[in-house]
């Protein structure tokens, strides 16, 4: 059964990401999340809108409400747009590793989805070109001419 208010306050925050009103959006989605937290497409889009603004480390954890941890069922784990949500984060920050095991999980839950291969695939191609400094161990980023940690010259 539809919940009137519910519906008002996820339609106005979907309204207001359309415009790019992410902080107004955000307040409408809570009040959606207030009447039904159960709902995994209002912490969708609240997850996606923490993303625009750069706030992974939350976003993240929307993200697992909705798809589930190791052990924990998610709200919506056939949502696949959380999962490669969660792993385009993952690269972004250079954690192929994590990334990885992301894309294997997803290809376990959707074989054969073209994302997830190719994603993996860049994972692993990352993982194997991932360079550390020879003096400190620091890992080092793709364009880093010195170590930040030690100064080391690369």
């Amino acid at each position: 059964m539809s919940n009137s208010k519910f519906d008002k306050e996820f339609q106005k925050g979907l309204a207001f990401r359309e415009k790019g009103k992410y902080r107004d959006a955000l307040k409408s989605l809570k009040k959606a999340m207030d009447i039904d937290d159960k709902n995994p497409e209002v912490w969708f889009q609240f997850a996606e809108i923490m993303t625009i603004l750069g706030k992974d480390i939350e976003a993240m954890k929307f993200y697992w409400l909705i798809k589930g941890t190791p052990g924990k069922e998610g709200l919506d784990p056939d949502n696949i747009n959380a999962w490669i949500n969660e792993a385009n984060i993952l690269m972004k920050h250079e954690l192929y590793k994590e990334a990885g095991k992301v894309y294997e999980e997803m290809l376990e839950r959707f074989p054969d989805n073209i994302i997830a291969v190719r994603g993996k695939e860049e994972a692993s191609y990352e993982l194997a070109n991932v360079k550390y400094c020879t003096s400190c161990g620091k890992r080092l980023g793709k364009n880093e001419k010195f170590c930040l940690k030690c100064g080391k010259s690369i």
